[in-house]
Formats: structure tokens, sequence, C-alpha cells
């Protein structure tokens, strides 16, 4: 993922790399884990998705779990001004996406759900949490 992306939304979290390695090191000691693109930030990391999905498929993830990005009460003024500061070029879209809701629109959650259905079929990963008597 960007390193610059995730310096502003996650600074203080591990880096994507030491994430993914955990994964792997679960996966190697018989542990089912699975990777969480959460929230998805529209027009922001949708480019990114496929290599998230595909490096993650590599390091062993069982699963990928998703969801776009909800603003709720003073979260939305919060992400607005991060995206006012940070992606000034994407903030109409933002503010278009967002207007009177606390999820984007109809539209983008399709394109989303439809780009990830092709993604996750392309890299053959489940988006649920397998069951403990389905295999690793």
């Amino acid at each position: 993922m960007n390193p610059h992306i995730v310096s502003i939304f996650e600074p203080v979290a591990p880096s994507p790399i030491d994430r993914y390695n955990l994964v792997s090191n679960l996966y190697e000691k018989k542990i089912c884990a699975g990777i969480a693109l959460l929230p998805i930030f529209p027009y922001i990391i949708d480019n990114e998705l496929e290599s998230l999905i595909s490096t993650a498929v590599h390091h062993h993830a069982r699963y990928i779990l998703y969801k776009y990005l909800e603003l709720k009460g003073d979260q939305k003024q919060d992400v607005l001004k991060s995206i006012h500061h940070y992606f000034p070029q994407h903030l109409q879209m933002y503010e278009q996406e967002y207007d009177q809701r606390y999820t984007p629109s109809l539209t983008y959650q399709e394109k989303l759900y439809k780009k990830m259905h092709e993604l996750t079929q392309k890299y053959q990963i489940p988006t649920k949490i397998p069951l403990l008597n389905e295999t690793l």
C-alpha cells in the first residue's frame, strides 16, 4: 500500500508489510488468518485493491474482508478535513458521495462490490472467515 496513504490514516499502526508477514507466520503455524481492508477510502485506494489482494494471497491470507468507508457523526468532518488537506482533488467527489448519507452512493457501492468480486474470484480467495471445519 502507498506509504503516504498509510502515514496519513494509520500513522502508529504496524506497516502493511509487517501485517502481511504476520499472516505468513500464522499460516506456517497452521492458524487461519486473513486481511481486512477496512475501510476502503473511495477514489484513494481503489486503484491499489488488486495489489493489496495479490499480496495478501502471496502471504497465504485465507480470506479478505472489506467494506467501504462510513462517515458518521463528527468523523465525517474530520475525514473531509483530511481529504481537503491531503487529497484536495477528491474533495468534491467525497462531498457528492456522502451528501446527506454516512455511506457512499449506491453506485459507488455496487462498483466496489463488483470489482472486489472480480478480484477475489481471480485470486480465488473468499470474502468470509472460513468455518473451523474448513481446511486451510
